[in-house]
């Protein structure tokens, strides 16, 4: 006769799954949003969790979607456990953006034609002056002495991450338009991370021309409690709206089409990034 499974065993077995799924991380979060909105000390409150959406015929489902205030911003989140091994995310800025050099924040946004649609899909660049340095290098360094969890991504978890969230901004635009259950939607997709999050003032263009190394004095790490990252997306998660941005050569085509603007959020960073007046740093 088969044994029964003892509810101790069971209950711990399923607390494992939930942690390897990101289930707990995901709704710590949302308690936080909900907590700080009750307090009237952010704005972002949720709109709908779990959504399913679809970007190029393949579905997904969006961990939560936030709004802010009374305005047609809607946070696109991603919640990441990370592998306590490789549980530093480092990042840095490329010295070299394009024929401007000029680094923006790039969101997309949807636009009526007229009153009864159809929607069109254009982009925001705005200056990144009231937020800092965008960074566009990220990579997962391991924590000496940490073993980490057999079920949690290790490298390649900042790469898995933006896929998703952006794979979910697609969907979603896809979804507003074909709905038009928002009338201008703003879109700002968000990582949050159980990482520690660490930015470098390593200059990429320091490097040995012959070795390819940097010097063994270069780039200090620094903690920080979020950032933003610009991560170029390929045309595979693209959404199936028709853009109406002026594409002025490669560098027109790659901010319209490929470039989107992403925050990482850290647990500790959570309060600062939300308290934040988003809709004036992305829109005026």
């Amino acid at each position: 006769m088969t044994e029964k499974p003892e509810p101790s065993n069971l209950s711990s077995g399923f607390r494992k799954t939930l942690d390897s799924h990101g289930y707990g991380f995901q709704y710590a979060v949302l308690k936080k949003v909900t907590e700080l909105n009750n307090a009237r000390q952010s704005q972002w409150s949720l709109e709908i969790p779990e959504l399913p959406v679809e970007a190029r015929g393949q579905g997904t489902r969006i961990d939560f979607i936030l709004r802010f205030g009374a305005t047609d911003l809607l946070l696109v989140a991603e919640c990441k456990r990370v592998n306590s091994a490789f549980g530093n995310w480092c990042f840095a800025a490329a010295p070299y953006v394009g024929r401007s050099n000029r680094t923006r924040i790039v969101v997309q946004r949807l636009v009526m034609e007229n009153e009864v649609g159809p929607q069109y899909a254009i982009i925001h660049r705005k200056p990144a002056d009231r937020v800092g340095t965008i960074y566009h290098v990220g990579l997962e360094l391991r924590q000496e002495g940490e073993k980490g969890d057999a079920y949690s991504s290790g490298r390649q978890a900042i790469e898995d991450a933006a896929t998703q969230v952006c794979r979910g901004l697609n969907g979603l635009v896809n979804f507003c338009a074909r709905t038009m259950a928002v009338r201008t939607p703003v879109f700002l997709p968000a990582i949050f991370t159980t990482a520690r999050l660490w930015v470098s003032d390593i200059n990429l263009a320091d490097a040995d021309l012959a070795t390819g190394t940097f010097p063994s004095n270069s780039g200090e790490l620094k903690e920080v409690t979020w950032l933003l990252y610009q991560y170029n997306q390929s045309p595979g998660l693209k959404h199936a709206v028709i853009s109406k941005d002026k594409m002025d050569g490669l560098e027109g085509y790659f901010y319209s089409e490929s470039a989107r603007t992403i925050a990482v959020v850290g647990a500790s960073g959570i309060e600062d990034f939300l308290t934040r007046n988003w809709w004036e740093i992305i829109t005026d």
